[in-house]
């Protein structure tokens, strides 16, 4: 890869940044540091799509219905059915509440047209909930080689979601975002990636030596993201907690 133009002091990228309740559109209210919930307000006939059992709490105006998805979306890591919220009412203040589907979820609003590629590649299950005009689709993971595909952290088959539309995705932990420039490499723990702009490229690097993949309580491999474009990333995701767990258990 290219090296990535000067940034200042020692040529070092920014830092990342921490998705802060700034980042949320207007209409959406959000409660909590960690096990997130959040309230989007309606307007008269405006519909809102969630996963099929988010929805925590809703306002008497508000129809909530079945609607069908996709059989891809159910390959990806949804189900076949998602639920859509519609203010069936002349109100501008009805509402739905929605909650987060992981452990220590957090909520991550993210609209595809405002990043490099107009789409965003997101792991098996991290999506929650869009406003009309998203497309949530099944694709495959964009790879450079086959041990990324393999070893990577991400399953083979993905989410894409595209549109001009406001989108929430949910993970687990503190949700840190980091815009890369083109040619420039952010590493991660394989299990830490949630989502990537479609410009970014995915692949893996082996860790060090055999003591390292060892001893150093890291995997083999670690996952490398090349820009241009939008990297988020969890700090705790469902297989650390439930590791965590089994040492409890263990001790």
């Amino acid at each position: 890869a290219s090296r990535p133009p000067d940034r200042g002091l020692a040529g070092m990228a920014p830092k990342p940044r921490v998705m802060q309740r700034g980042s949320f559109p207007s209409g959406v209210e959000v409660h909590g540091e960690k096990y997130m919930a959040m309230t989007k307000t309606l307007l008269p006939g405006e519909s809102y799509h969630a996963e099929r059992g988010s929805m925590v709490w809703m306002s008497d105006g508000v129809e909530m219905k079945a609607s069908f998805g996709s059989f891809g979306a159910m390959f990806s890591g949804e189900n076949l059915f998602k639920t859509t919220f519609t203010n069936t009412t002349n109100n501008d203040s009805e509402f739905v509440g929605i909650g987060v589907n992981a452990p220590m979820g957090s909520l991550i609003p993210v609209n595809p047209s405002s990043l490099d590629g107009g789409a965003l590649n997101v792991k098996r299950g991290g999506w929650l909930a869009n406003a009309e005009g998203a497309e949530v689709t099944a694709a495959f993971l964009p790879t450079r080689s086959a041990a990324a595909c393999c070893c990577g952290g991400m399953s083979p088959l993905i989410q894409k979601v595209a549109g001009n539309a406001d989108v929430v995705l949910n993970a687990g932990g503190t949700i840190v975002q980091v815009d890369l420039l083109p040619g420039e490499e952010l590493v991660v723990d394989t299990g830490s990636v949630v989502a990537f702009s479609s410009n970014v490229q995915f692949d893996v690097r082996q860790v060090g030596s055999c003591d390292t993949c060892c001893f150093a309580g890291e995997a083999c491999f670690n996952t490398v993201l090349t820009g241009p474009g939008t990297v988020y990333v969890q700090t705790t995701g469902y297989d650390k907690i439930k590791s965590m767990f089994v040492r409890v258990v263990d001790n």
